[in-house]
């Protein structure tokens, strides 16, 4: 998933990614173990 996160940030404008990585960004949390974010180099932690 942070895979597809980075591409697509770099293929979008900023608010198509906003709602992608919001999107992306709770679905790793119903899955996570803790609540850290995996994917802080893809998905920013303020999302």
């Amino acid at each position: 998933m942070c895979s597809a996160v980075a591409f697509k940030r770099s293929l979008s404008d900023g608010e198509d990614f906003s709602r992608y990585a919001s999107q992306m960004a709770q679905t790793l949390k119903l899955i996570a173990v803790d609540s850290t974010n995996p994917c802080s180099d893809a998905i920013p932690d303020s999302l």
